[in-house]
């Protein structure tokens, strides 16, 4: 029987192969957009899986408040909370600590600055799973200046030489011995290690002392390793009590909370974006678009293989006579029908497949994500996929067999189809679903295209175009002669054809500021002030980045008291109490043994991206800063000047590597994640409009198919070319609308909580809505008038000749 129904649903697709190649391209580009979009789900989801003991492992999360404001939300935890925790509960197997620092590494003369290095704990290898392939398997690094190095590291300063043992120069002091060589963590880790340095070092400074007591010094990435079957909600239930034995008095005093929250691993890189990250997060919400799009994808694609099906019902249903006439059972002719539809299904999978596979170059470009199908197929999502694609087939299948086996053969036989209107009404409610599906998904194009042009354009209060940023002189900051060779290299640089000058920090924007401290207001009534963000600039800084001072003045070297004075931003006015600008200037803030006068009050800027809140920060005059140096270009031959920057910094500073970026690239960089959103929102929602297409064409075409008699006969008595193509697109153009109503305020839901992630936004206007809506409506409408004005411009004897 299955034989006879492979046979016949063969037959019918040689015969209808126009209809055929229809569904299975619609279904086929559906199934390889939703293919496609969950491998870059499914990769977005295995970030840290590469972890054994994932399922157990949670980083310790700090929130601050004083005065009931929360003033940070950070992912970086203080020394002594994670020894604390391992005291006070037996749940809690193993705790690292890992803090994150730059170095330069120097060995036989190679030397580069390093970004990804950690000072961390020696249960950082019990905790993670760190594959080590050379040296001490067991505590690589539990002594003071030991150190394991990933395999790039390795190959990039020892070769192919084995690098146990040998001793590698950090920021030009401390010999660290290399005690193990560990395989490169995967890019689906949260955080990148390509060096750890021991936690024990720490022990050997004078300025350690008392460190691990420290409460305050929120630096420190804090992972904990809870026992099997620990009950992690009974664990957090702990921590109020384990505040309060701790830091409950002096809390008190300072009138603040804290919070540590345990966050899952798995949870860290989609659904965490916390002061202090170890690597700029993903998006879990547009992973949660994206996951909705391929549904709908999906759906709209199968949509079209049911109005398809039931459309030509009429044709089929003599087919359908005659089979129950000569014996067929109703169930019989519902499997023939079935298996018809789990072969178009099956085709359209291996063609979507096909599609997969081609894109394979493609995918991960657009993405930019290392993405590769055993990532998928070693998934949960490849089982939801084939369960979806079982199941989608029985469904899609379901509703036109039921259709086509009820067929009364008496009926049917004698040329009384019941009119068109056998599963019209279906049809129509599945074509209103399919365009409201599309119009959603051109509103949220052109919104997140709309909202990443925007963050882009908007003006982030300095001037970024045409700024070289050099990496500081590290090493030869710390000796005595730094400041004369600082300034003699500033002056150089300033005589560089095309250099407007230099000017040195210890941050530049769109790079978080690490350095904070708790200031107050000196006549303030609150008490412990707020925590503030502290940045050191010279007095070059303001006016090469052109920022603005709504009042008071910039630093100078003829003010002979200037280490003492200071310039907040706007955040920081507010947060201080201060009722405007200029009752600030000449007041003083206090925090600990230091104060401040405030000179200036800096307009309005962004130290980091429009996805991020504005944060109150405190400006210190540092002349010689040595962690970056800004360099200024004015109508440039930007290689050339490069060229000579390049060798005057290795003239002034031979110990310290060159490395320089463009601030314009660094700081968009914020915003790559949501430029590769939208290319892949843009994209599918493409797919999803083509599918759509598709559909329209295929009951267009069958509907004008249907009416060819009519249309001969409205030709004869005198219809226009014009008035055939409006009676064939009327009853398109009310489902059009119809399915604009139902996606307006859905599209405004959906749209409207994404945008509002983000601090600065764009507002959604209704002349939008309306012009996704004509957009969808010409898109349609061509679709429709390429069989409608087809059959207005066709001869009516071919199709009343048989009359």
């Amino acid at each position: 029987m299955i034989r006879n129904f492979l046979i016949s649903s063969l037959r019918f697709f040689q015969k209808h192969r126009a209809f055929t190649f229809l569904n299975i391209l619609g279904l086929g580009t559906g199934m390889a957009a939703c293919l496609l979009i969950l491998q870059y789900v499914s990769y977005e989801k295995s970030y840290d899986h590469y972890n054994e003991k994932i399922d157990r492992i949670y980083r310790v999360r700090y929130d601050f408040i004083r005065n009931g404001e929360v003033q940070f939300e950070c992912a970086a935890a203080t020394p002594a909370v994670g020894p604390a925790m391992k005291r006070d509960f037996p749940e809690i197997e193993e705790f690292a600590r890992l803090f994150p620092t730059s170095a330069i590494f120097e060995y036989e003369g190679t030397s580069y600055q390093e970004q990804k290095v950690h000072i961390a704990d020696p249960a950082t290898f019990r905790i993670f799973s760190l594959d080590i392939i050379l040296g001490d398997k067991v505590d690589p690094i539990n002594e003071p200046f030991t150190m394991a190095i990933s395999t790039s590291i390795a190959k990039k300063y020892f070769g192919d030489d084995d690098p146990i043992g040998k001793m590698i120069r950090v920021d030009g002091e401390e010999l660290y011995k290399i005690t193990a060589v560990f395989k490169d963590l995967p890019e689906s880790s949260h955080i990148k290690i390509d060096a750890l340095g021991s936690y024990a070092t720490f022990s050997t400074y004078e300025w350690s002392e008392g460190m691990e007591e420290s409460w305050g010094w929120y630096d420190f990435n804090t992972y904990v390793l809870v026992k099997p079957g620990t009950d992690i909600d009974a664990l957090q239930a702990k921590i109020p009590e384990f505040i309060e034995r701790h830091r409950g008095e002096r809390l008190r005093k300072n009138n603040s909370e804290v919070r540590y929250i345990y966050q899952p691993l798995e949870d860290i890189h989609l659904y965490s974006n916390l002061l202090q990250e170890s690597e700029p997060p993903g998006d879990g919400q547009a992973v949660y678009f994206l996951t909705i799009i391929s549904v709908c994808i999906l759906i709209i694609a199968w949509v079209n293989f049911v109005n398809l099906s039931t459309a030509r019902s009429l044709e089929r249903a003599k087919e359908v006579g005659i089979r129950k006439v000569v014996g067929a059972f109703k169930f019989q002719l519902f499997a023939q029908f079935l298996s018809e539809a789990f072969l178009v299904n099956l085709f359209s999978l291996i063609f979507a497949s096909l599609i997969v596979v081609l894109s394979a170059g493609y995918f991960p470009q657009l993405t930019g994500k290392p993405i590769d199908f055993s990532t998928f197929f070693n998934s949960s999502y490849f089982l939801w996929f084939i369960l979806i694609f079982f199941l989608g087939t029985f469904l899609s299948g379901l509703y036109p067999g039921f259709v086509l086996s009820n067929f009364q053969p008496v009926t049917v036989l004698k040329g009384n189809f019941g009119s068109h209107s056998r599963g019209a009404s279906v049809r129509k409610g599945l074509v209103i679903l399919q365009f409201a599906a599309s119009v959603v998904l051109i509103v949220g194009t052109f919104l997140v295209q709309q909202q990443i042009g925007f963050m882009k354009a908007f003006d982030v209060g300095f001037e970024m175009d045409q700024t070289v940023i050099l990496n500081g002189a590290e090493i030869s900051s710390a000796d005595s002669t730094y400041k004369t060779k600082y300034e003699g290299f500033q002056k150089r640089i300033a005589e560089i054809s095309g250099v407007q000058g230099l000017t040195s920090s210890s941050s530049v924007p769109g790079r978080e500021i690490f350095w904070t401290r708790a200031y107050e207001w000196e006549k303030s009534d609150t008490e412990g002030g707020f925590i503030t963000y502290i940045m050191a600039i010279d007095h070059h800084f303001i006016p090469q980045y052109e920022m603005n001072l709504i009042t008071g003045r910039n630093f100078s070297p003829e003010f002979g008291t200037e280490e003492s004075s200071v310039i907040i931003n706007q955040a920081a006015l507010g947060r201080f109490g201060f009722p405007d600008a200029q009752t600030a200037i000449g007041e003083k803030l206090v925090g600990g043994d230091t104060e401040f006068k405030i000179v200036g009050v800096l307009d309005t800027y962004h130290q980091m991206g429009l996805d991020k809140d504005l944060y109150p920060i405190l400006i210190r005059y540092v002349p010689n800063e040595n962690s970056f140096y800004s360099i200024r270009l004015q109508n440039a031959d930007v290689p050339e000047a490069l060229a000579k920057i390049e060798a005057e910094y290795r003239k002034v500073f031979p110990d310290d590597p060159f490395s320089f970026f463009f601030l314009d690239e660094y700081f968009n960089g914020q915003y790559v994640s949501y430029i590769q959103f939208g290319k892949v929102f843009g994209l599918f929602s493409f797919l999803g409009i083509i599918i759509a297409c598709l559909g329209i064409y295929g009951l267009s075409s069958y509907s004008t198919l249907q009416r060819t008699k009519e249309i001969g006969i409205r030709k004869v008595l005198g219809a226009s070319s014009f008035q055939i193509f409006r009676l064939l697109s009327w009853d398109f153009l009310l489902l059009i609308i119809f399915g604009n109503f139902i996606a307006w305020p859905l599209a405004y839901f959906i749209m409207s909580n994404w945008l509002d992630s983000f601090p600065v936004r764009i507002d959604i206007g209704f002349g939008l809505f309306v012009f996704a809506g004509l957009i969808g409506l010409m898109i349609a409408l061509f679709t429709v008038s390429i069989e409608s004005i087809k059959a207005g411009l066709s001869n009516p004897i071919h199709s009343l000749k048989s009359e």
